[in-house]
């Protein structure tokens, strides 16, 4: 079953739906819990922690999917930005990664978006995985693919804070409804309206 199919399957079971969802978060940020105390200890790390530069990351693995803090260079010029992106890496760029954040689309939209991308799902024999195998033409190639207009990011290394952590291929569908997006200038129904317009 397709995650857009779980979805609708929840939203039209009628008298659930909240039920439903507010189960869905509990658990999603139970897992979110476990995982920064996985890389971070017992922290008292919140999400409206300070962003601190530091240096670049090295590995980063295209057609993984991370979780990390962001300070945009250019934040005083953006009409808005997420502080905490959830980014399925296309490829490296000089100084950075080009990514597609999932935050800036609406959840059902990611839910079209991520079937969609499951279709490129391939082993990643370094690291005895899996990865989605995307390149910008394939974005480009298909109308299921239309979502990426609004939500392919240039991520700079310098300005990735003191939390970057790995996705792993069991954990994606989890993370992709978790509400952890933290969006700065404009509220997240605005830009995911914005987003709409884009595709």
């Amino acid at each position: 079953m397709s995650i857009y199919t779980k979805i609708l399957k929840d939203l039209f079971q009628k008298d659930l739906n909240q039920e439903v969802f507010e189960a869905r978060t509990r658990v999603s940020l139970e897992w979110y819990r476990k995982k920064i105390q996985t890389y971070y200890g017992n922290t008292s790390l919140k999400l409206d922690t300070k962003i601190i530069p530091h240096t670049p990351i090295n590995h980063i693995n295209p057609g993984w999917m991370y979780s990390f803090k962001y300070n945009p260079k250019h934040k005083d010029k953006l009409p808005y930005y997420d502080l905490f992106p959830l980014v399925l890496i296309i490829k490296p760029v000089p100084g950075g990664f080009l990514g597609l954040n999932f935050h800036y689309l609406r959840p059902v939209d990611r839910a079209f978006f991520m079937d969609a991308l499951y279709k490129f799902e391939t082993p990643d024999t370094r690291n005895n995985t899996l990865r989605i195998n995307i390149t910008y033409n394939i974005l480009q190639s298909s109308r299921r693919m239309r979502f990426y207009k609004a939500c392919i990011k240039r991520y700079r290394y310098y300005n990735i804070g003191n939390f970057f952590v790995p996705v792993t291929p069991e954990e994606w569908d989890m993370a992709l409804f978790l509400p952890t997006e933290r969006f700065k200038n404009e509220t997240k129904k605005d830009i995911w309206e914005d987003s709409r317009s884009k595709y």
